[in-house]
């Protein structure tokens, strides 16, 4: 569970947000627009508080590059399956050929105060988010400096091509070191806007004081493997799997280490 609201924090913010970031940054090209909202079919999108101060500008080459951007919040609310208009499966909407971006768009620094994801009864916020994007007609990136989560620090950074099923490929970083159980996850992000694959060696250490979960540079005796597949169409089938490796039986208790 942990993973999976990580995981949907960042998701949401990177894949459905950046394309309606750079819609607004065009739109900002000729309003003063301070938010919007938009809806995108299982979910609503709010933005709220922009600040106005965005230093817009469009170099000789015709592209757009915004120095800084603000909004104080943003509100992600999945609807209810009362509230989602049932699609037959023969008129499934497909991908879009590719996400229209007018100009190359590239945002120097970005900073969201607050983003407040809301399922059903459940609302988590993600705070403080720092990032930075790129996009144009070819490929997106995004990068995420900082953002403090409920379960963690988290920060990210991947590439996707503009095109139909869009693939992308990255890495998630999450630290939690202010706990009982501290740990340092840092995932391989694979896949596209279908299906997201994880992937991750970690190595467990029994002995250290508190006991610690930090990412693993080779092969080591205490291994922890994680991999996981997102499904992130309309069926949302997932599944998550740990894999422990070589297992110390005196990590259980010191009486069966045999000696």
């Amino acid at each position: 569970r942990l993973l999976k609201l990580t995981l949907t924090g960042v998701l949401c913010l990177s894949l459905i947000i950046t394309p309606q970031m750079v819609w607004a940054a065009n739109v900002l090209l000729m309003t003063s627009l301070k938010e919007f909202e938009t809806d995108l079919g299982n979910a609503t999108l709010k933005v709220e508080g922009i600040d106005s101060n965005m230093r817009l500008a469009v170099t000789p080459k015709g592209e757009l590059t915004v120095s800084q951007f603000r909004a104080k919040q943003i509100t992600l609310r999945f609807k209810p399956t009362t509230e989602v208009t049932p699609t037959p499966p023969a008129a499934k909407i497909p991908l879009p050929a590719r996400i229209n971006i007018p100009l190359p768009f590239h945002l120097l620094s970005g900073q969201i105060d607050q983003l407040t994801i809301i399922q059903g009864t459940s609302t988590s916020e993600i705070t403080q988010i720092q990032f930075d994007l790129d996009a144009d007609n070819q490929a997106l990136q995004f990068r995420i400096a900082q953002a403090l989560s409920p379960w963690g620090k988290v920060s990210t950074h991947f590439q996707m091509q503009n095109a139909a099923p869009f693939a992308l490929n990255g890495w998630m970083d999450m630290q939690q070191p202010q706990t009982e159980l501290p740990y340092h996850l840092r995932t391989e992000l694979h896949g596209d806007l279908t299906r997201l694959e994880i992937a991750a060696n970690h190595h467990y250490q029994p002995k250290a004081r508190p006991f610690a979960i930090v990412p693993a540079s080779g092969q080591t005796e205490d291994l922890l493997q994680i991999s996981a597949s997102i499904g992130l169409d309309e069926t949302r089938n997932s599944h998550l799997l740990l894999h422990l490796q070589q297992l110390q039986a005196k990590h259980i208790h010191p009486q069966l280490a045999g000696k």
